[in-house]
């Protein structure tokens, strides 16, 4: 009789490029026994392992490889019958294997660790580094449900404002530009304590009470109190003249603290400032000349409690026959002037 003999299976099937730490199944077949007996398959995975003589039927075994390479995997068969009755090995399939991308946890963020709320801070962070070399993103957790995104590649820092007072925990990640889902630990976090700005207040008053003043261009009637952040700049002014009705109105006179009727002020470091404008009441003085006459000054306001000259000039053909007059400091006589 013949002696028994097996063909050599065909070349491996599967992936060529593998990461070490990560299984990969890998198939063979096609061996035949020149006797008809069942055969057995067996992968040399190269790297000095191996599968052992698979079960009859089974054509596929997995392998993990834990060094970075270039490797041959083989496959071989054997009679069941006769086990000592091998093939050849087959063709050889070569897997290289490189070690998994990973980027490493970038720098505790850099940053102020106080803060007020409101308020848009800055924060840095950076040294992450790809294995393979590749460029790396940053993300910022601010600690109050809200991040700064996936940053362009080259940027390593963001802004972030905090909406309550507390203490928040501000960390940073990296990852992989090339492969998004390779991402780094978290960086070791900044602790920034959140307050709420200082209040402090202005209060705008008037003499006489009841004029209209302006704080950064929002108009209050005098006296009003408006609460501000201690420290921080404005502009106060008024309007003049500011009239009445009934002939009477109001002249800006002076602010207390000696500047122009419109300046810039800075809001106290704590409590309230005063700033008090004050006005010179004034009254309408109506001037009307009867035919054949003129008279002086013309019509206009003049200040309460002031001595106010007139005179009366006839034209020619005329003689002065005196004032009539009425309301509140008239005069009713014949002087002329």
């Amino acid at each position: 009789s013949v002696p028994e003999t097996v063909s050599a299976p065909s070349t491996p099937s599967g992936t060529t490029s593998a990461t070490t730490g990560v299984s990969y199944a890998y198939s063979t077949g096609g061996a035949s026994d020149n006797l008809g007996h069942s055969v057995q398959y067996y992968f040399n995975w190269g790297d000095g392992n191996n599968s052992g003589w698979l079960a009859v039927g089974t054509t596929s075994a997995s392998h993990s490889w834990a060094s970075a390479g270039s490797y041959t995997v083989q496959a071989m068969a054997r009679s069941s019958t006769n086990t000592s009755v091998q093939s050849g090995w087959s063709n050889g399939l070569t897997v290289t294997v490189s070690v998994p991308e990973t980027v490493s946890a970038p720098s505790t963020p850099s940053g102020t660790t106080s803060a007020t709320t409101g308020v848009s801070y800055a924060y840095s962070t950076g040294g992450a580094s790809d294995n393979l070399g590749h460029s790396v993103q940053y993300y910022f957790n601010w600690g109050d449900g809200n991040n700064s995104g996936w940053l362009a590649v080259g940027t390593t820092s963001a802004s972030h404002s905090w909406a309550s007072a507390g203490s928040y925990t501000v960390q940073a990640m990296a990852r992989s530009s090339t492969n998004t889902s390779v991402q780094s630990g978290w960086s070791n976090g900044l602790t920034v304590t959140v307050s709420v700005p200082a209040s402090c207040a202005i209060m705008l008053a008037s003499s006489p009470s009841g004029r209209t003043v302006q704080l950064d261009g929002t108009s209050y009637t005098a006296p009003q109190t408006v609460s501000v952040t201690c420290g921080s700049g404005h502009t106060i002014s008024t309007s003049s003249p500011q009239a009445v009705g009934g002939g009477v109105q109001y002249a800006w006179s002076n602010w207390n603290d000696g500047f122009a009727i419109s300046h810039a002020i800075t809001a106290p470091s704590s409590g309230t400032s005063t700033y008090t404008a004050t006005f010179t009441t004034q009254y309408l003085l109506t001037m009307n000349a009867g035919t054949g006459g003129t008279v002086s000054p013309a019509t206009g306001y003049h200040n309460a409690g002031q001595s106010v000259t007139i005179s009366a000039t006839p034209t020619a053909g005329y003689t002065f026959a005196g004032w009539s007059g009425s309301g509140t400091g008239n005069y009713t006589g014949t002087k002329i002037g």
